[in-house]
C-alpha cells in the first residue's frame, strides 16, 4: 500500500454542527458511541449530504450511506457492516450510485433479503434508465447469476419534508414507489457476438 492507501474499515460520522445543527446533535453521540469499536477507524467529517436524515455514517471502503443512526443502533449497524452485510433498516444506498439506483438497489435488496443473504459485493450495477416519471435499473445478483431490472414510478413533488431538524418549512423531493422486479439470465458473451 502506498502512504495513501490503507486496509482500515473506516466509518466517517457526518458532525458537522455549523452546517446543520441536526448533525452537530445527532452525529457527535453517534460518534463517541461507535470510537468504541474496535474493528473500526471512526472519523468525524463534515457534511455528507442530506442532514434529515442525520446521524449519518459513510463507510469505507465500500461508500456506503446509512442515516438515522442512534448510539441504540450503531453498534448493530457497524457490527452487521463488518459483516460485509447492509443493515436495511438504515441504509441509504452507496456513494457509486446516483439516487434512482441507491433506491432501487435497496428495493432489491428488501425483496431478495426474504430468500438470500445478501453481502455489500453480491449486486453489481448494469444499467439504468431514468425518465421523468419512472425509472428502471438493472443489477447483476452475482450469487444468482440471475440480472434484476428494478422498476419504479417517481413522483417528483409527491412528498415534502423539513430538510433539517431546524427547518421551519419543508420542501418537496421525490418519491420512488417500486412496482416490479423482473429477473432474467444475463447474456453470454459468445451471444452478444451473434
Amino acid at each position: 500500500l502506498s502512504d495513501s492507501e490503507t486496509d482500515e474499515k473506516i466509518a466517517l460520522v457526518c458532525t458537522h454542527g455549523a452546517y446543520d445543527s441536526c448533525c452537530g446533535s445527532h452525529g457527535v453521540p453517534v460518534y463517541n458511541k461507535l470510537s468504541e469499536n474496535t474493528d473500526l477507524s471512526v472519523w468525524k467529517t463534515t457534511h455528507v449530504g442530506s442532514h434529515r436524515f442525520s446521524a449519518n455514517i459513510v463507510m469505507l471502503p465500500e461508500g456506503v450511506y446509512y442515516g438515522r443512526v442512534s448510539p441504540e443502533n450503531v453498534d448493530e449497524i457497524a457490527n452487521t457492516h463488518l459483516r460485509g452485510e447492509i443493515s436495511l433498516d438504515n441504509f441509504r444506498g452507496r456513494c457509486c450510485y446516483q439516487q434512482s439506483a441507491q433506491v432501487s438497489d435497496y428495493f432489491l435488496r428488501k425483496q431478495l433479503g426474504k430468500e438470500v443473504v445478501l453481502n455489500i459485493y453480491d449486486i453489481e450495477w448494469v444499467f439504468q434508465r431514468d425518465r421523468y416519471e419512472y425509472t428502471s435499473v438493472e443489477f447483476l445478483v452475482k450469487k444468482m447469476n440471475i440480472v434484476f431490472s428494478v422498476n419504479c414510478l417517481v413522483l417528483n413533488s409527491a412528498v415534502t419534508v423539513k430538510q433539517s431538524c431546524t427547518d421551519n418549512e419543508a420542501v418537496s423531493i421525490p418519491q420512488f414507489y417500486y412496482y416490479s422486479i423482473i429477473p432474467y439470465e444475463p447474456e453470454k458473451e459468445e451471444e452478444k457476438g451473434q
